[in-house]
């Protein structure tokens, strides 16, 4: 799975890019995007209705079973060393921020007064350093915004780990869906579906959401905020198995309108009710569904079996 893409599309996104270039957008997504999107479901009444209504449920990541899921590393470290005096080392960093010093009665134009605006400096990026200490000890450990929300998607159907761990023990089903861009879909699915980054570290926020420049200014850019996303989408490598997609957003309610999807895969152990009531919905949606087949020889599935 490619993810080389990303952080460039989520800058783009960001900066406004695609609202003069959608032809540009539309090729993105559509070169990077897979056909076709699987959501393993348990069989529970809720998420049954959520089926029969084209919607899909979203989840604070804190609920989810991997307890790094969207928390952002930090080093304070790594904030004084690499921010903190990479603003004192450079004389051309200080003509930079003349009209922000203008408010000090001091004459910019003589070196003699380089240790003076080095003072003047040093207290402004202390200040700034100072809320960024405030945001490490109370913001960055619970960055898992109140209302920041997700919904998980693979690559694939066939993974035994995931009907075992997200469709209650292969009692459950697997939806497929084809999210990638449309005239009627949701912006929030397609803007913001998009892989999961898979890596050793985590990605230490302390890199690259603050620089001098934010500091200084007290601004954050939308390349910062692109950053940020773009952090919040990585997991451990021990998940890559999962290959994992997301839609991430910000809301209060708790699900997302999605189109209808292309099948439904039903687990090995479906109750026969519940294989009942699904059949009959996908009827009525005139979506094929399929049964789960466990090879005979090897631990895996065989092809899935279009139920008549």
């Amino acid at each position: 799975m490619k993810t080389d893409w990303v952080e460039n599309y989520l800058v783009k996104l960001h900066n406004g890019y695609y609202e003069n270039n959608i032809a540009d957008y539309i090729k993105d997504k559509a070169n990077n995007t897979p056909n076709c999107l699987y959501k393993y479901c348990s069989p529970s009444k809720n998420s049954i209705r959520n089926f029969e209504n084209d919607l899909i449920y979203l989840q604070h990541p804190s609920k989810f079973n991997d307890p790094f899921d969207s928390m952002l590393g930090y080093s304070k470290k790594d904030l004084y060393n690499n921010f903190f005096f990479a603003a004192m080392e450079k004389e051309d960093k200080y003509k930079k921020y003349i009209p922000l010093l203008k408010q000090y009665d001091v004459d910019f134009s003589e070196k003699a007064n380089i240790p003076i605006i080095r003072d003047i400096l040093f207290k402004r990026v202390n200040d700034g350093m100072d809320q960024i200490a405030e945001y490490s000890n109370e913001i960055f450990p619970k960055l898992q915004l109140k209302n920041y929300k997700v919904s998980c998607f693979s690559e694939i159907n066939n993974s035994e780990l995931m009907w075992a761990h997200y469709a209650r023990s292969h009692t459950g089903y697997c939806i497929g869906y084809d999210l990638r861009y449309n005239e009627k879909i949701d912006n929030n699915v397609d803007s913001f579906l998009l892989p999961v980054i898979y890596s050793e570290y985590r990605p230490k926020i302390t890199d690259s959401f603050l620089d001098v420049d934010n500091i200084l200014s007290a601004t954050n850019s939308d390349d910062t905020i692109a950053k940020v996303v773009f952090h919040l989408l990585h997991k451990s490598k021990q998940w890559e198995y999962e290959k994992e997609w997301r839609i991430t957003t910000i809301q209060e309610g708790n699900t997302l309108n999605v189109p209808t999807p292309k099948a439904v895969y039903l687990g090995v152990n479906i109750d026969k009710y519940d294989k009942e009531t699904i059949v009959s919905i996908a009827k009525r949606k005139k979506i094929p569904v399929y049964q789960m087949k466990l090879s005979e020889e090897k631990y895996e599935f065989d092809k899935p079996e279009l139920v008549k």
